[in-house]
């Protein structure tokens, strides 16, 4: 009878990710969200406060990537590197 090393580590489940339909869990959360929002819609979709909530949202989203650059040119009072994209 011959001995088979067997390399546990594939063999183990790993806890990021679903094991029936492989799904992690970032993709899920996502997933969840679209469908939450989608419900909105469908729901109160003409209601002022809630158009308005998106817009707002949607205007911090926009604008959350430029914090990190204004950051590190308070820090480096230097604007040098500043990407054109970013304006």
């Amino acid at each position: 009878m011959q001995a088979f090393n067997i390399d546990r580590e594939q063999y183990v489940v790993s806890h990021t990710y679903f094991t029936v339909i492989n799904i992690r869990h970032i993709d899920l959360a996502i997933i969840l969200i679209v469908f939450v929002l989608l419900m909105l819609e469908v729901t109160i979709g003409n209601n002022t406060f809630y158009i308005e909530t998106l817009g707002m949202l949607s205007a911090i989203a926009e604008s959350a990537p430029g914090i990190p650059q204004f950051y590190r040119n308070c820090k480096l009072k230097s604007t040098e590197g500043l990407s054109y994209c970013l304006l």
